[in-house]
């Protein structure tokens, strides 16, 4: 049995897909960007818009600073000022003074001597005649000595806590009036600030500094107390001398009878040399039993003169502040 024959007729072929040239992607794109764009716009419209408050409409106040206001904050300041100097005076009255009351001991052991008592007499005669300018230059030169850079120094340091203050109370005045408004302060309301506070840095309470000012306070702080210190060795010095009489009388003559061995000359030698001994002997004497009975009243109001001079100084310093802070 034989095959069938194959069919030599053609197949039919399948039709290929149509292919997209760049075109179609191009503006397929670009409508796609369309659609979306406005999909976009519409929504957008879509979005309920709040209503606008009060609030929105009304545009921020300007802060600004009334001549009234500006006066107040300058009291602050002033008292600020004040309060910060009142603050730390006493820790630089102190630094100007320890070292004053450090050397009393050594002054006192000058003073009960007999060249300090001699030393101080003199130097007050001289001071009365004009010989010598400064007033208690013995108790300056003993006491006193280095005390002019001392005060320069504390009075530069009290005039910066000063300005410092006035500084930082503007500073928190400025801050309180943009926290008040909620906003920074215009330029015009900080320049106005400014120029109040370097109007009061540079009017600052007038409390003499410089090394000339330190020499004036010395001398009126030496003064009083020196003028108590010469009246009393010059009353010890009267008492004195009436003691000495019958010693010197004594000594002239002992001295006289030895030096008439040399003669003529020799007894005026031996008498003159025998008062000085005389004299000499009678003062350390004097002096010595002064110092035993009295040297511990003497030092106690020594310091007392001091620490008041110390007080005068505090209340004339604080008198200055205050007067600025009105």
């Amino acid at each position: 049995m034989s095959s069938p024959a194959p069919d030599a007729s053609p197949r039919p072929q399948a039709t290929p897909a149509p292919r997209h040239g760049i075109g179609f992607y191009f503006w397929s794109a670009i409508f796609a960007l369309i659609v979306l764009t406005a999909a976009l716009v519409v929504l957008a419209l879509l979005r309920p818009v709040p209503e606008p408050t009060a609030s929105d409409l009304t545009p921020p106040p300007q802060i600004s600073i009334t001549q009234e206001q500006l006066e107040q904050i300058e009291i602050h300041a002033r008292l600020a000022g004040y309060q910060a100097v009142e603050a730390n005076l006493d820790g630089a009255l102190d630094a100007m003074f320890e070292p004053v009351h450090a050397s009393i001991p050594a002054y006192v052991d000058f003073h009960y001597s007999v060249w300090g008592q001699y030393a101080e007499l003199l130097t007050a005669a001289a001071e009365t005649t004009g010989l010598v300018e400064d007033v208690g230059s013995l108790m300056r030169q003993h006491l006193f000595d280095g005390f002019e850079d001392r005060h320069t120094e504390q009075m530069g340091h009290l005039e910066q806590v000063y300005k410092q203050a006035v500084t930082d109370r503007f500073a928190q005045e400025g801050k309180r009036l943009a926290d008040d408004a909620g906003q920074p302060l215009p330029e015009a309301a900080q320049l106005a600030l400014r120029d109040a506070q370097q109007r009061m840095i540079v009017t600052a309470p007038a409390v003499v500094t410089g090394s000339a000012a330190a020499t004036v306070t010395v001398v009126a702080i030496i003064k009083p107390i020196a003028k108590k210190v010469v009246t009393a060795t010059a009353t010890k010095a009267a008492a004195k001398g009436i003691g000495k009489m019958g010693g010197i009388g004594g000594t002239t003559l002992a001295g006289a009878s030895l030096g008439s061995f040399l003669g003529p000359v020799g007894t005026v030698v031996g008498g003159v040399g025998g008062a000085v001994v005389g004299w000499l002997v009678v003062d350390y004497a004097v002096v010595s039993l002064d110092e035993y009975f009295n040297r511990d009243d003497f030092e106690a109001e020594l310091r007392k003169a001091i620490v008041e001079q110390k007080s005068v100084m505090r209340q004339q310093i604080l008198n200055s502040y205050a007067a600025s802070a009105g």
